[in-house]
């Protein structure tokens, strides 16, 4: 679960598990891959890679922003 509103930030992020929380959360991958390999359940997401896999649901109570090439 998250909490706090965070931001993460490295070359390439992978979400391996589950992410859920009533906070938004922020990724950004600087020069690799975002990957969300579970479901990811949010107030708000913002994702943002060159890459931007996602492999299961993602739902949001607010918004979802995206900036790089979604698969």
């Amino acid at each position: 679960n998250i909490a706090n509103n965070p931001t993460l930030s490295a070359n390439g992020i992978t979400f391996n598990n589950t992410v859920n929380g009533n906070s938004d959360l922020t990724a950004n991958a600087t020069t690799g891959k975002l990957t969300f390999e579970k479901t990811v359940g949010t107030s708000n997401l913002t994702a943002s890679a060159n890459t931007i896999d996602i492999k299961d649901d993602i739902t949001t109570s607010g918004n979802q922003t995206y900036t790089g090439a979604v698969n």
